[in-house]
C-alpha cells in the first residue's frame, strides 16, 4: 500500500475478496491463507485495505493491535506466535513478525500510526 493510497472497497467486500471466513480459527488454515497471501496479490491488498478500514476506528496501536487481531485469528491461533518467535513461558513460539499478516498489519498502521510503527512487535 502506498503513502496517500486509500483503501478500495468495504469491509464486507474486501473479506469476500479474502476468500477465507473470518476469524480464522485453525493454524492449517491460517498456514494456507499465509500461503495464498504469499501467491495473490489482489488477496494480500484486499487485507492491507481491510486492515486499514479496521484501524481507523482506533486511535492508537494498542487498540488497533488488541481489538482487530482477534477478528482475524483466533486466540488459539495467536497462542502458537509471538511478535518474533520467542520462548514463552518456557514454550517456543512461531515468528509472527515473519507472517504476510504481520507485514500486511505493519503497513496499516504505518498509514494510521506512524509514529507507533516500530512498537509493533513489542505489542504482539
Amino acid at each position: 500500500m502506498k503513502i496517500g493510497e486509500k483503501p478500495q472497497g468495504t469491509r464486507a467486500e474486501l473479506k469476500e475478496k479474502l476468500e477465507i471466513n473470518l476469524p480464522i480459527e485453525t493454524l492449517p488454515d491460517f498456514l494456507k491463507f499465509e500461503e495464498e497471501l504469499r501467491t495473490n496479490e489482489d488477496k494480500k491488498k484486499a487485507l492491507m485495505d481491510l486492515l486499514l478500514l479496521m484501524c481507523l476506528d482506533f486511535s492508537n496501536i494498542k487498540d488497533c493491535i488488541h481489538k482487530i487481531l482477534p477478528q482475524i485469528i483466533k486466540k488459539e491461533i495467536q497462542g502458537q506466535y509471538s511478535g518474533q518467535g520467542r520462548k514463552k513461558k518456557g514454550v517456543e513460539k512461531l515468528d509472527f513478525s515473519a507472517t504476510v499478516l504481520f507485514e500486511c498489519f505493519e503497513a496499516a498502521i504505518m498509514k494510521h500510526c506512524p509514529a507507533d510503527v516500530k512498537l509493533l512487535k513489542s505489542k504482539i
